[in-house]
């Protein structure tokens, strides 16, 4: 998983990220595209995150339901 969440976040950050500059929806600011790996990194982790708690909390909560 993490590997190719990080060959998808340096494609986006280093081919995605100049084509939308250049069809320009967003001009960077002293921002150099290698920034935005770590940034899309964390992003994606932090959706697993969220995404583990919730599955955990609907299948603890499915497992109550069905023990009634």
């Amino acid at each position: 998983f993490t590997i190719v969440c990080a060959l998808i976040c340096t494609v986006l950050s280093l081919i995605i990220d100049p084509i939308i500059v250049w069809l320009n929806f967003y001009q960077p600011l002293s921002w150099q595209y290698y920034y935005s790996i770590p940034t899309f990194l964390f992003m994606v982790c932090f959706c697993k995150a969220i995404t583990g708690i919730v599955v955990k909390r609907d299948t603890a909560c499915h497992g109550q339901a069905q023990d009634r």
